[in-house]
Parts: C-alpha cells; structure tokens; sequence
C-alpha cells in the first residue's frame, strides 16, 4: 500500500490516550478531512452506531460499546492466528459488514488498534501488533475506505485488553 495513501501512527504503550485528540487534529489538518462540529458530534455517532448494530447484530462474537464520542467495535476473539497477521475468517466477515457503514459515515476517523498475547519476546509482540493493525487498515482500505481516514496502532503485548492469565484472555490480545 502506498505510503500517500494509508496514514499509519505506530505509538508506545500507553502513549494513545494522552496523544490521541492531538494526533486526530494533526490528521484532519493534514489531511484536509472535514470534521464535524462538537455541536453534532454525538447525534451523528449514535446514527453510525445505531447502524454498526443493525448491520452486525448477526455477528455473536462482536461487541460495539461507545466511549465518549468513539464507538469500540471488539475485541475480538481469535482476529488473528498465533503469531500470525493474517485475518481470521470471523474478523474478516465483520470487516466485511462494517466497511459499508464507514462509507456512508466518512467523517468519522477509524482507528484501529491491535494487540498481541505476550508469548514470545516483547520486541516481536510490538511489531507483530504493527503488522496486525496495518493488515485490517490495508483490508479496509481495498474496502473502499480512505487511507487519510484511518489510524493503525499497534500495542504489543505490554498494553493487553485482556489479563492473559487464561487462554481464553490470550485469545482477545
């Protein structure tokens, strides 16, 4: 994929949340994308999510909450083989669901964000987390989803969403 094409943000461990509204303002200038005023910001997530819903209540293993202004899709389970960044057929399917909406909702920012279990050494995780990040983004890319729209973000195994004490956690890192 073209660099001009995918913008890609590869952040530390615990960098995202302090760095995140600085990097969004940094992109939508860059970019020339047009944001959404702060006065219909929360009405035009409700609709996007109202629709994520709607399009992938079929979808068991999917979970959409919203946290503040972001909607979360995931995580998860088993998006990627062991030490693989090859998409999964159930992560594949949701994308596959999900990328019509982030058309029709081209105001929004995606951000993607992908972990690793902390098998193997943490240098590997890292990049490994990369690598799974940049795939989805390239997915949804051929999707039809423009590249100044979307943020990969790798977090290794340093950053877990789950507690890895089981594997059953590993599995959504």
């Amino acid at each position: 994929v073209a660099a001009s094409r995918l913008t890609v943000a590869v952040l530390s461990p615990g960098d995202y949340k302090a760095g995140q509204k600085q990097r969004e303002d940094a992109l939508i200038r860059r970019t020339g994308f047009t944001a959404l005023s702060r006065d219909n910001v929360g009405y035009y997530m409700e609709v996007e999510e109202a629709e994520l819903r709607r399009r992938l209540s079929a979808e068991a293993n999917v979970r959409i909450s919203r946290r503040g202004e972001n909607i979360v899709i995931g995580p998860m389970v088993s998006a990627f083989a062991s030490g693989s960044a090859e998409l999964a057929g159930g992560l594949r399917t949701m994308l596959d669901t999900a990328a019509p909406v982030f058309k029709e909702f081209a105001k929004t920012l995606v951000v993607i964000h992908a972990y690793t279990d902390p098998t193997g050494p943490a240098a590997y995780n890292r990049k490994l987390s990369v690598r799974r990040a940049l795939t989805v983004a390239r997915y949804l890319l051929d999707a039809g989803i423009g590249g100044d729209r979307m943020v990969a973000v790798g977090h290794g195994s340093s950053d877990p969403i789950a507690s890895n004490s089981t594997a059953k956690d590993r599995d959504q890192n």
